[in-house]
């Protein structure tokens, strides 16, 4: 049985409350405890998870994600086989759709065609964590449930497992019907859809807003949050950047920091 997984991380949420935060670049783009983006933790976790097919969805302003994640090469998905792709939408900034437009699905139709993954994880690019997307597929599939949403605490953390036919049946059904969005119509949809619930454990950070940006940037400092995201079993991949480091002067004085 075919049970790898396609890997759809969707970069084009337009999270109005971050608008001081993504004015020049997409929400996956945005910087994350020093020397990571927010994109990273999902990307990270879909690569430990065996996953070598992973689409990042996107739309303007997208030039800052682009030259982060480059050919894949940090996260070993520059392959002649499956490996990254980065699609860029056509619809506008301003338009607002929940994770997962089906507008923006149906645009790289040929891409869900080509795949021959026999599911697939969609998942948002602004929760940081270690998401087990191996667990979440062993208990989709012992379940024979439609889809399994991932919570946390009863809360939905906007990351998903379904198998791809079911996902290409609502893109062709539902792509040409204005803004709507896979997390949308799963909620419509739930008396003919049957639902999975995965409950994870584990610090999670969502960032949504200035106020959860700031909190959980501030968490960091606090080593047993810390070391909850960072740790070697699971590292996060990000892109290398080998520049100059900041000198500190004898008569530096740096309290409760991290240096990146």
């Amino acid at each position: 049985m075919n049970n790898q997984m396609l890997g759809i991380i969707d970069a084009a949420v337009n999270q109005h409350s971050l608008q001081d935060l993504t004015a020049g670049r997409s929400i996956g783009a945005v910087p994350f405890a020093g020397r990571y983006r927010l994109i990273d933790f999902a990307l990270s976790c879909m690569v430990h998870a065996g996953i070598r097919s992973v689409a990042v969805f996107s739309k303007s302003p997208y030039r800052s994600l682009m030259d982060h994640l480059g050919t894949g090469k940090e996260w070993d998905l520059n392959r002649k086989r499956d490996g990254l792709f980065f699609l860029p939408s056509s619809l506008p900034h301003e338009e607002h759709v929940g994770l997962g437009s089906f507008r923006q699905f149906a645009e790289h139709l040929d891409y869900f065609q080509r795949s021959t993954q026999q599911y697939a994880a969609v998942a948002n690019s602004y929760t940081v964590g270690h998401i087990p997307f191996q667990e979440v597929l062993k208990q989709h599939i012992e379940s024979g449930c439609d889809l399994t949403e991932i919570c946390q605490d009863g809360k939905p953390l906007g990351m998903y497992v379904t198998k791809k036919s079911l996902l290409r049946e609502m893109i062709e059904g539902h792509g040409a019907e204005g803004a709507q969005s896979f997390e949308e119509v799963c909620r419509k949809e739930r008396d003919s859809l049957s639902v999975n619930s995965y409950e994870h454990s584990g610090y999670t950070a969502v960032i949504d807003s200035p106020e959860s940006y700031l909190f959980h940037s501030l968490n960091l400092i606090h080593p047993v949050f810390r070391e909850q995201i960072f740790h070697m079993g699971q590292p996060v991949y990000t892109k290398i950047k080998n520049d100059p480091p900041v000198k500190y002067a004898k008569n530096s004085r740096v309290k409760q920091s991290i240096i990146a």
